[in-house]
């Protein structure tokens, strides 16, 4: 298995951290490496979100010196579409300002690209600036390796759901224990209530599941080693990688009984237990939120 860790230009991804950080923006967040794939491949690069589009990865490894910008659509001075990779040295507050500009009109714009992932990264700035906070997000839009799901459980109609892909990851300080949690604004995108808790219940009770929260604590260490979080006792870490991860959807915005009609009334099959799930709403991002699992109903 290749290294869990890789942390080379300190100096540049501090000097950006730092930016990003000046600038404070209430939507953009820096994110741990994504998972990489199941073969044991691990990524290596800082994701920077803004409302809710990736407009900036930073590599840690030595090999590369440079940072990518994966999104096609924005292309700022001195980068090209083809390559999607501009210096360190060339990346200014300027340009990730501009980045950042061009993430919201985008957002806020008539197709409202990445509306929920909007939001999303709202909630992390808003968790983050807790600094007592009894609950921790430590990743969004995790997407787990399909062959790290179980096959425990399928839809109604017997189809297979092999795409678990939790939107935020929580870690539970008084708990000691990780959760996954499926976000909804207001009460769009409920159609595929079911599928979510499918995918949820098939990567909890994975054979896989040490893996998955092994990549949890690896995502917190990445997190922790650039004082993006605070830092977290190996014990307590250890024991949450013992403990079950447990399963909630939240609902920000809308309705709160139109809401709540949604999640009980999705029609799932008897083998999943829905008790196992918690629930939470929140009127709007002007509130107070705990993300912990007592708060989840849990």
């Amino acid at each position: 298995m290749s290294e869990m860790y890789r942390f080379a230009h300190e100096r540049e991804v501090s000097r950006i951290i730092e930016i990003i950080g000046k600038i404070k923006d209430d939507r953009t967040v820096i994110m741990a490496p994504k998972i990489g794939n199941s073969k044991g491949t691990r990524d290596t690069k800082l994701r920077v979100y803004s409302y809710g589009g990736r407009i900036i990865e930073l590599s840690t490894t030595k090999q590369a010196k440079c940072c990518y910008l994966p999104d096609k659509n924005y292309v700022p001075a001195g980068y090209t579409a083809q390559t999607g990779v501009i210096r360190y040295e060339d990346l200014d507050e300027n340009k990730i300002r501009e980045a950042i500009s061009f993430a919201e009109k985008r957002a806020n714009g008539e197709k409202k690209t990445y509306e929920e992932r909007s939001v999303e990264t709202a909630l992390i700035y808003k968790n983050r600036a807790q600094k007592d906070a009894e609950a921790i997000i430590v990743d969004m839009e995790f997407g787990c390796p399909k062959d790290w799901l179980g096959e425990v459980v399928r839809m109604r109609n017997n189809k297979k759901s092999k795409t678990g892909k939790p939107d935020l990851v929580i870690y539970d300080r008084s708990d000691k224990s990780f959760g996954i949690v499926e976000l909804k604004c207001m009460d769009k995108s409920c159609g595929n209530m079911e599928k979510h808790f499918v995918d949820f219940v098939n990567m909890v009770k994975s054979e896989k599941i040490c893996l998955i929260k092994q990549e949890f604590v690896r995502k917190i260490k990445y997190l922790e080693h650039y004082a993006i979080i605070s830092g977290l006792s190996d014990e307590d870490l250890c024991e949450a990688e013992s403990s079950d991860v447990w399963m909630a959807f939240l609902f920000v915005g809308g309705d709160f009984d139109k809401c709540r009609k949604r999640y009980e009334n999705t029609r799932i099959c008897d083998i999943i237990d829905r008790k196992r799930f918690g629930f939470q709403y929140y009127q709007s991002l002007d509130c107070d939120m705990d993300f912990s699992k007592k708060a989840f109903g849990l």
